[in-house]
């Protein structure tokens, strides 16, 4: 693109100094001269050669003129000084206020779901390590069936993904929702070539103004993935279990109110998008007590909701809300925050030189029961966590694989045991 670019503007510089040339000019020009009498000048006399002309008297030499007085300049007055040059004044834009809307990306999911991640692709794509940022998220299954097997581009083809589920580890119960940038048909067609590519069939559905799709496996072997894609109007693409289809449909779904509020509010994803609009992560969790059945970490409480929003500049802001069951638990991780947290920081010479200036940077606050933290990374740190947390979610992934063959492979061999023998 960047040749292509120069080659486009250098030639039309070209071009242009052919082609806005003007032709020659028609034009009458009308010329008057006047006449004036002059005296004609003996040459001869002028150069010498004539007899009886009189002698030229040679001019007398003028007298020199006086130099100009020179002015002292007094003895007790400073040299004067320039005067100072004024700075232009920069405007620097509004100032920033991460932090003080809260998200809410939480009702776009299922009700079941604990957590909620945002991501502004539309954002995210016009910084230098955007595609760092799609990296990190590149080993989930989900993204490794749409990217690898479907080439699909998530920076480029999308404005924003949500992702929402009740166990982030297991693939099943991820809700995922895409508000995609090229069109439905193409969108389509890109589903169509995960699946194959990934030796599934799927058969699309029409429902008034959506379509619905189950990848299967071409084989006949069992579905271990009951999700269906459904790709609505406005450019929402969805990825749904099977008992949340009838609400995002739009169809009956008796008493299930929850259900069917989670669709609405589906389609206001691109508002809730700028509620914070220099945002590029969005991150919710609530519940958390609940989701991983635990409330303590050992030195403080665990907090039950959390927000995470990180923007999407060069050098971007963060803020974390973090909500605890009460005024005692956040005084207690403040603690740790101040004490333990720093003292592991100063005795790890690793953890010091690429979290130090980071944490002294860092403000922490406390109102009663809710602790919020602020900070400022630059691009070397945010390109540094982004490939750290990209190879903590591969590795986490690929055990999650790991045991997913093992639970497979002894379910098969199950399976086998109980088949009745050939007579």
């Amino acid at each position: 693109m960047a040749a292509g670019i120069t080659v486009l503007m250098h030639g039309g510089l070209m071009l242009s100094a052919f082609t806005l040339i003007p032709g020659p000019l028609d034009v009458d020009i009308d010329i008057e001269f006047d006449m004036i009498e002059v005296d004609l000048v003996d040459i001869n006399a002028i150069q010498g050669t004539d007899v009886n002309a009189e002698p030229v008297p040679e001019p007398e030499p003028d007298a020199e003129p006086d130099p100009p007085p020179v002015e002292e300049a007094p003895k007790d007055e400073p040299p004067k000084e320039e005067p100072p040059v004024e700075e232009p004044v920069v405007d620097e834009g509004p100032k920033r206020d991460l932090g003080k809307r809260k998200s809410k990306v939480a009702k776009l999911g299922p009700p079941s779901s604990n957590y909620h991640v945002l991501l502004s692709t539309r954002n995210i794509r016009k910084l230098p390590f955007g595609q760092d940022a799609m990296d990190m998220i590149r080993p989930l299954p989900d993204f490794r069936y749409l990217v690898d097997k479907g080439g699909f581009d998530p920076l480029k083809d999308t404005n924003h993904i949500l992702v929402a589920s009740s166990n982030l580890r297991s693939v099943t119960q991820t809700f995922l929702a895409v508000d995609h940038a090229i069109s439905t048909e193409a969108m389509k067609a890109k589903i169509e070539t995960a699946a194959r590519n990934s030796k599934q069939t799927i058969e699309w559905k029409e429902h008034g103004d959506a379509i619905s799709g189950n990848p299967v496996p071409a084989d006949g072997s069992p579905d271990n993935d009951p999700r269906h894609f459904v790709l609505l109007k406005k450019n929402i693409a969805v990825l749904v279990r099977p008992e949340f289809l009838p609400a995002v449909l739009g169809e009956e779904v008796g008493k299930e109110k929850t259900a069917a509020n989670f669709v609405g509010e589906l389609t206001k994803l691109r508002r809730y998008a700028r509620r914070i609009p220099t945002a590029g992560v969005q991150f919710v969790a609530h519940d958390l007590h609940a989701a991983l059945k635990k409330k303590s970490a050992g030195s403080f409480d665990l907090p039950n909701d959390i927000e995470f929003t990180m923007e999407a500049r060069k050098n971007p802001e963060f803020h974390l809300r973090l909500e605890f069951i009460d005024t005692a638990g956040a005084k207690a991780f403040l603690g740790w925050w101040n004490g333990k947290f720093r003292e592991f920081i100063d005795g790890n010479l690793t953890a010091k030189i690429m979290l130090g200036g980071l944490i002294d940077d860092i403000e922490v606050e406390q109102t009663r029961r809710e602790v919020t933290i602020w900070g400022e990374l630059e691009r070397s740190q945010i390109e540094l966590i982004l490939k750290t947390m990209g190879s903590v979610v591969e590795k986490e992934q690929k055990r999650v694989q790991k045991s997913q063959r093992k639970r497979d492979a002894a379910r098969k061999s199950r399976q086998e045991r109980r088949a009745p023998s050939p007579q």
